[in-house]
């Protein structure tokens, strides 16, 4: 806490002193910036309202700003930057946006590395496009549909849009399915119900941030022919799968750090272990040789268009957890 004070004053000094070095401009007081960035990402309060998340606002911008000026000095690998979540704390963000949940299932076609070469570095984002989950915790539908449709653009050579909410509504414990909608879930359940009852266009079902009662009598279903889990804790067999294709992969994401992620490679501890440590699904869609990039459903204003770079590191469990429980689906 008082590291959080000294670094909210320093934030209100520098504006201060940057409000009358410019002419009193008023764009540079931290006012001036809360304002700026309200307008920016459409955000309203009432009230006592207004002040919480403009001092929620102030304490990020000042964390923020340090990790920055490090950044500058080569003592950090990334950036960070004031999102859509800059008024939210840590206990807040995680409450709305890391909620994968549910119980993996027994792994019965796992894909072990084959012992065969891969390429140094892959890229499957052309073509793809990033979505933005809202205030819903479905990362798990969006990484499963997302793998879709990855899978539809570089096999199938077709453009298809796949309904989130499907998933949302219908991957439920009424099919014998452990996800629960906007309160989480899991993309093998979503890649499941895809194989047995295919799955329609955003299009045809549209996206709406809520639970819902599941929809019948769609006019056009989608479907995947199974899917595949990619050995756990393997690097060489995550690699080799993207190789192959998108792979939907749980990562552990609570962290200031990652909520607030601008650009680089996130390099930060975020030690995951097991499964339950878990609580974030996003889509890895290439990797380099000191990273994996990662397709996230935030929207294009966090992170890198939408993207991030997860650093490589030595641990079999791999950064944030990324190597414990990857799927595909198979076409």
């Amino acid at each position: 806490m008082e590291k959080q004070l000294i670094a909210l004053l320093t934030v209100t000094l520098l504006t201060s002193a940057a409000y009358y070095m410019n002419g009193k401009d008023e764009s540079l007081t931290l006012e001036g910036q809360f304002k700026t960035w309200k307008q920016q990402f459409g955000k309203t309060y009432n009230g006592y309202e207004e002040v919480h998340r403009f001092s929620i606002f102030a304490q990020n911008l000042a964390i923020v700003m340090e990790h920055n000026s490090k950044f500058e000095l080569g003592q950090e690998t990334f950036t960070l930057g004031m999102n859509q979540f800059a008024d939210l704390t840590e206990e807040e963000f995680s409450a709305i946006y890391l909620t994968l949940k549910g119980k993996v299932k027994e792994r019965k076609n796992v894909k072990k590395y084959s012992g065969l070469s891969y390429p140094d570095t892959v890229d499957w984002k052309q073509g793809l496009t990033v979505k933005n989950q809202g205030n819903c915790g479905s990362c798990w539908a969006f990484s499963a549909a997302a793998a879709i449709e990855a899978g539809f653009t570089h096999k199938k050579k077709e453009k298809v849009n796949i309904s989130e909410q499907e998933f949302v509504d219908c991957t439920t414990e009424k099919l014998g399915y452990e996800s629960a909608g906007c309160n989480g879930g899991w993309m093998n359940d979503a890649f499941d119900y895809t194989v047995n009852y295919g799955v329609a266009t955003e299009e045809e079902y549209p996206y709406k941030a809520v639970d819902q009662a599941c929809k019948t009598g769609l006019k056009k279903k989608y479907y995947i022919d199974s899917f595949v889990d990619v050995e756990s804790s393997n690097f060489d067999a995550l690699h080799e799968a993207i190789a192959n294709t998108s792979v939907s992969v749980a990562i552990k994401a609570s962290g200031i750090w990652f909520q607030l992620y601008s650009s680089g490679i996130f390099s930060r501890t975020c030690t995951a272990k097991v499964v339950d440590d878990l609580d974030h699904g996003v889509l890895a869609v290439g990797y380099a040789k000191d990273s994996y990039t990662i397709k996230n459903s935030w929207g294009a204003s966090w992170g890198e268009n939408g993207y991030m770079r997860l650093a490589l590191i030595a641990a079999k469990e791999g950064q944030c957890g990324i190597q414990i429980v990857p799927s595909y689906p198979v076409f």
